[in-house]
């Protein structure tokens, strides 16, 4: 059986699990179906409230993709692992306790030690500008606090091996100006497999949106157009691309059409071409009318607008994640 992706939302005080309300039919090849929801604000136990990042990846090392998010509040700052069942269900929080909660993150084996490991971005008190913070796994849910690399305003984080030398690499966005720039930067670190992040490139990007004047909000890394090297992808409102030269380096930015504004975004392989999609969320905040829009890859860092699917969520939606959660 050919498997597809599903999706998570996390939202301001709630996240959804398998989401669109009712069965969705993207295509005759794509589906999505209701599965089980977690409320933040119910269970103090496990996000007191308060969500910055989601993220997938077994953390627990038994084989299934788990739930991790962070947990920003002052009360409470925490990075949080829900166990996959392998049911579709969620199992107990495995909670650790964190000086700084990170806003965004990454997840990868940054010292080879086969536990997947944590970057966070994180903002320490009194300094504007963020840091790249990394957990090292322990392959039990919980995690230790490793080295920080200096970042910037807006950090968001992204990795992948770019110059296939076998280490986990970096990618990151970030601007220098909190309000007011309409550049920001592109900057790609190359891993040495303990931890440790060596700069490589910075490349500076003017906003594709002229009205935004603000950094990219997300930056993902997957390979685009099927030439075995890793590609970007970020979203600047639009989903933005540049291509890996094979050495790890990237210059041109593509830019996909306008139809595909968002504000969150994550890829998946949605229609089974092999190419990556785009999940992209955008909403409207009176009376937070928020929607799903997919855009199908062409193969070459550029998506087509495909279908857009509508939700009034009740709540501000601020993440997205895509797995396949129950295993079919």
């Amino acid at each position: 059986m050919k498997t597809f992706a599903f999706i998570i939302f996390v939202l301001a005080f709630t996240f959804v699990m398998l989401p669109f309300g009712r069965d969705q039919v993207f295509s005759q090849s794509i589906q999505f179906r209701m599965g089980t929801q977690y409320y933040a604000g119910t269970e103090a136990s496990r996000f007191n409230g308060g969500i910055s990042w989601l993220s997938k990846g077994d953390f627990t090392n038994d084989g299934r993709e788990d739930i991790l998010v962070f947990n920003p509040r002052a009360d409470s700052k925490n990075m949080t692992v829900m166990p996959n069942n392998g049911d579709g269900t969620l199992g107990d929080p495995i909670i650790t306790s964190l000086a700084q909660a990170p806003t965004d993150g990454v997840a990868g084996d940054f010292n080879e030690d086969g536990n997947l490991d944590v970057m966070g971005a994180i903002a320490l008190p009194n300094d504007p500008v963020m840091k790249a913070q990394i957990y090292f796994g322990q392959g039990n849910g919980r995690f230790e606090g490793g080295p920080m690399y200096p970042g910037g305003i807006k950090l968001k984080l992204a990795t992948a091996d770019f110059n296939r030398d076998t280490h986990a690499d970096i990618a990151l966005t970030y601007a220098l100006y909190d309000h007011g720039d309409s550049v920001y930067h592109i900057a790609i670190c190359f891993g040495d497999g303990t931890g440790g992040m060596t700069p490589s490139q910075d490349i500076i990007v003017r906003s594709g949106i002229g009205w935004g004047n603000v950094p990219a909000t997300e930056i993902r890394a997957r390979d685009l157009n099927a030439d075995g090297f890793i590609d970007l992808v970020w979203l600047d409102y639009m989903p933005m691309a540049m291509l890996n030269d094979h050495t790890g380096r990237f210059d041109s930015v593509l830019v996909t059409t306008a139809w595909l504004m968002g504000e969150y975004t994550e890829l998946g392989e949605f229609n089974g071409d092999s190419f990556p999609d785009v999940a992209l969320v955008y909403g409207n905040w009176f009376p937070l009318f928020w929607n799903v829009k997919i855009g199908l890859g062409q193969g070459d860092g550029t998506f087509s607008f495909h279908d857009m699917y509508e939700e009034v969520l009740g709540k501000q939606s601020n993440s997205i994640s895509v797995g396949d959660f129950d295993g079919d």
